[in-house]
């Protein structure tokens, strides 16, 4: 008991901040109707269709990888198949995202970062309509930063233990959303660089915990991979060709 009351004097700005970003999330939480994208998302993780038909499910009008749908379909399953029960999933998993920022910016600076980083996601207007929205974009999020929280304790501690953690939660974070590549591929830099920075005795035991990351990443995608491969063939009109303008 005095452990926990030691605990909740040390961290209350934490729980604070928390509280603010429960309040603001599921205030109004079933105010606003659900638009298209989220018809689609509920949709596709609807108990009633088999699990063997969820790949095809979503490969039918919303190719994203199935890691949302298949936590949605779940949840719908267990508490009832209600736009609520979406949109309270998304609230809790973005309260999560802000409480993991906290953990990021401690880890790599200091308690202070953490709280400042942690607020300032917390009163986001961005992450709150999103904490609000049947998507997987809140939890692309909360995923994003795990991803690279692990990342900075793995560069702290170079353990096979923190390197398989890390492939894992960067493996479910591209499992969320395909975007996820491109924070992959800006860590992989960050990598690359600290790599060619080590000592050469130390640059093969790095050499291989990589080896080991890639391929937790590379097992966690291949429920998606099929999605992925088939997204790459597929043309959208919404979005137009790069232009020199663009650039």
């Amino acid at each position: 008991m005095n452990k926990f009351n030691n605990w909740i004097k040390s961290n209350y700005i934490v729980l604070l901040i928390l509280v603010l970003a429960t309040a603001l999330r599921f205030y109004h939480i079933d105010y606003q109707s659900v638009w298209l994208d989220e018809i689609c998302s509920i949709l596709e993780a609807n108990p009633d269709i088999k699990w063997s038909d969820l790949e095809a499910t979503i490969m039918l009008s919303d190719p994203h990888p199935p890691l949302y749908f298949a936590l949605l379909k779940i949840l719908f399953q267990l508490f009832g198949y209600t736009t609520l029960v979406a949109r309270v999933f998304s609230a809790i998993v973005g309260v999560a995202g802000v409480y993991a920022l906290y953990l990021l910016g401690k880890e790599i600076n200091n308690k202070n970062t953490g709280l400042l980083a942690a607020f300032l996601l917390a009163i986001n207007s961005f992450h709150i309509y999103y904490s609000q929205e049947v998507r997987m974009y809140a939890l692309l999020v909360l995923l994003t930063v795990l991803s690279y929280y692990r990342l900075v304790m793995y560069l702290k501690e170079n353990t096979y233990k923190n390197a398989i953690l890390y492939g894992l939660f960067t493996g479910l974070m591209l499992l969320t959303q395909f975007f996820g590549l491109f924070v992959l591929v800006s860590q992989v830099i960050i990598l690359l660089f600290v790599f060619i920075k080590k000592e050469k005795t130390h640059k093969l035991l790095f050499f291989k915990q990589l080896l080991a990351s890639g391929l937790v990443i590379i097992i966690s995608f291949l429920p998606a991979l099929n999605i992925f491969i088939e997204t790459t063939k597929k043309k959208y009109t919404a979005i137009q060709p790069t232009t020199i303008d663009t650039v």
